[in-house]
């Protein structure tokens, strides 16, 4: 009888990127899902990218502000994916996929708010930031109302990001902006997006208006097939 041979498998360690919901067999990529969420302990709140769907401490992210009649960024947030114990190379896209919404703080008749939200994609080495892609939503223009209240837009949104290589102990970061211009700069408009991996309702973001909080970004990775 032939000897019989042992099968060793390759055990694979942890990763921050263990799987793609997407794979182009033809471009060589798989596109990795990753959450906006919101931990929070007795230090605060960190602002985190999961690759797994978990309960955020907080639903909804906001900002406001009324100084002056000028274009204010009024949410500044970094979102940060664990470091990778293993090399992959990004290449391709970055897709969004968000809901957000803007209240103008008044309901003066002709009084106005605009606001929108950009994305940018960082690879951090080292303590120093390099920045792959950078996107902005639409804008949503609202008026005053009584009572006040948001508009909305469901925003779905592609950037071809530049290719780079990621080594171990490196990791992704996401910077988000929220922007706000009020007409008349007296009274406080405000821009809301949501950070729940789970799509629960928050206070303002409710899926009986269409509208959901799991707001979610599909990077493309290089894979070797």
């Amino acid at each position: 009888m032939a000897e019989e041979l042992p099968i060793n498998f390759a055990i694979p360690g942890e990763s921050a990127v263990p799987s793609y919901n997407y794979a182009d067999i033809v471009d060589g990529t798989g596109l990795a899902e990753f959450y906006f969420a919101q931990s929070e302990d007795s230090t605060g709140t960190t602002n985190l990218l999961l690759n797994k769907v978990l309960r955020s401490s907080v639903i909804e992210m906001s900002g406001s502000d009324s100084s002056t009649a000028t274009n204010t960024k009024c949410i500044n947030q970094n979102f940060n994916l664990i470091p990778f114990n293993s090399p992959r190379d990004i290449k391709g896209n970055m897709i969004i996929s968000c809901c957000f919404g803007v209240k103008c703080g008044t309901g003066t008749t002709g009084v106005s708010t605009d606001g929108y939200l950009v994305f940018t994609l960082n690879k951090i080495h080292a303590g120093a930031s390099t920045t792959l892609g950078s996107i902005q939503t639409a804008t949503i223009h609202t008026h005053g109302s009584t009572p006040q209240v948001f508009s909305w837009k469901r925003v779905l949104m592609s950037k071809v990001l530049t290719q780079t290589h990621l080594e171990i102990g490196d990791y992704l970061q996401v910077n988000v902006e929220g922007w706000i211009y009020n007409s008349n700069g007296v009274y406080a408009g405000t821009i809301i997006f949501g950070t729940e991996p789970t799509n629960k309702d928050g206070v303002e973001i409710l899926a009986a208006n269409n509208n959901f909080t799991n707001s979610q970004i599909n990077i493309s990775f290089k894979i070797d097939l």
